[in-house]
């Protein structure tokens, strides 16, 4: 006959073995064998068994934990612990360790882990970049330029294209442009080069286009016209005659001169601003007709070829 004094949940009832806390004896992720796509959500899974009371379950990316995204659920009696997280991968998560931590606090240095190593496929993340040795602000024409096309991504790209002024560019080595790989080479470049490149490129998860890089290329003056201007001017008439040209830096000085067929004399009643120089001249005898001669100087070189204006009598 049971004693009045012992109820029937009196713990001196339950088998010994069973009232200490035992630590997990298991924990397994159950993630998917195919690599994640980046900005979609997945579930993965991690199951522990085997603890009492039961375990608790945390995620861990890289040795931070994940705070939020999981819900827990346990069955079997409190045995069988699932933990789902609810992921949305990056490209900076591929390559990393997503571990699950099963632990009973009630148990010390119980806990115990599995890990799994995340693969993320993404389109490509490029940027564009002058070669290291070079700077954008000192390229000088005649020099050798080397762009470079960096790349992140998984899987490889299929192809690299580049694009000049949003036209595609092509390799031409007797043009002195070679594509090799990620790099643009313009070899001997000219101010022709000057503008807007870019580099494409594409894998199964997408086609990704880099940012703009504008190409500046430093060169001595050229005359902006190529034809020259005719004059007619009359004896004792005053006419001011314009001189541009196209430089960079754009800071130019310059000198005139007349050619009469006999002799070629300097001139001195000009004045200039940045790339423009105007000057003011009179024709006061038959000598003082022919080509106005006008030459640009930065501190990249002189102008090969003057800017020409004919002088002619008028009428």
């Amino acid at each position: 006959m049971k004693p009045n004094n012992v109820q029937s949940n009196d713990t001196r009832l339950i088998p010994m073995f069973l009232q200490f806390p035992v630590r997990p004896l298991e924990v397994k992720i159950a993630a998917p064998h195919y690599p994640l796509n980046a900005g979609s959500r997945k579930q993965i899974i991690c199951e522990t068994t085997g603890s009492r009371p039961r375990a608790l379950l945390s995620w861990w990316l890289d040795g931070k934990k994940i705070g939020a995204g999981t819900t827990d659920t346990v069955s079997d009696g409190g045995n069988l612990t699932v933990s789902t997280l609810h992921l949305v991968p990056t490209p900076n998560d591929d390559g990393k360790i997503l571990s699950c931590r099963a632990e009973n606090p009630a148990v010390p240095n119980s806990a115990i882990e599995d890990e799994w190593t995340i693969r993320v496929h993404y389109a490509p993340i490029i940027s564009l970049a002058l070669g290291a040795s070079i700077s954008i602000s000192n390229i000088k024409e005649g020099s050798d330029v080397y762009l470079e096309c960096n790349i992140r991504a998984n899987p490889w790209v299929n192809d690299v294209t580049w694009q000049f002024e949003d036209h595609y560019v092509s390799s031409n080595k007797s043009a002195g442009v070679i594509i090799s790989n990620q790099t643009l080479v313009l070899q001997s470049v000219r101010r022709e080069h000057r503008g807007r490149y870019r580099c494409l490129a594409g894998n199964s998860e997408g086609q990704s286009v880099s940012d703009y890089l504008h190409l500046l290329v430093q060169y001595a003056p050229v005359c902006k016209l190529s034809d020259p201007k005719v004059y007619g001017v009359a004896r004792t008439e005053v006419v001011n005659v314009t001189c541009e040209v196209e430089a960079d830096p754009p800071d130019v000085n310059f000198r005139w001169a007349l050619n009469n067929t006999l002799e070629v004399v300097n001139l001195q009643n000009w004045w200039s601003e940045g790339s423009r120089s105007v000057l003011s001249y009179t024709p006061r005898t038959l000598a003082g007709y022919g080509l106005l001669l006008c030459w640009g100087n930065n501190v990249i070189g002189g102008q090969r070829d003057p800017c020409v204006a004919k002088i002619i009598p008028a009428g």
